[in-house]
């Protein structure tokens, strides 16, 4: 049960290091609320990773983060991370599949006090979609 324990606590605190670093206090719209969904699914999965954590650890604090950090309701919540976890094919979204992935690499940054590269990192996601919206 500790280690249970133990990943929900640096889980929480890497969702709480990188929204501080990142500056994230509130949603402009959904599209920036499910960009940061999916980009903390794979911070998640790189901590479980490195933690011997299963994925159905993964699952349940992803809904938990859903809920408090993303302000979605449980149904939209248990909907957003059956969503993000169907994007681990990159048949099923491309674009969620490598945010997913640069949330990975957003771990290891956050780890190794690589600030201003996950800052770089995030921002690149953002612009990246921008002008994918502005064409």
């Amino acid at each position: 049960m500790k280690r249970k324990a133990d990943f929900k606590k640096k889980a929480k605190e890497a969702s709480n290091d990188i929204s501080r670093i990142l500056r994230i206090t509130e949603f402009q719209d959904e599209l920036a609320r499910q960009v940061y969904g999916a980009f903390m699914f794979g911070v998640l999965n790189a901590l479980a990773y490195e933690m011997g954590k299963s994925p159905t650890d993964v699952q349940g604090m992803m809904i938990e983060l859903s809920i408090h950090e993303l302000g979605y309701e449980t149904n939209q919540a248990v909907e957003f991370c059956q969503y993000v976890i169907n994007c681990t094919d990159r048949e099923n979204n491309p674009t969620t599949y490598a945010i997913i992935h640069r949330g990975m690499e957003g771990y290891y940054q956050l780890k190794e006090k690589k600030e201003a590269e996950l800052i770089t990192n995030y921002e690149d996601i953002i612009k990246a979609l921008k002008d994918v919206q502005t064409r």
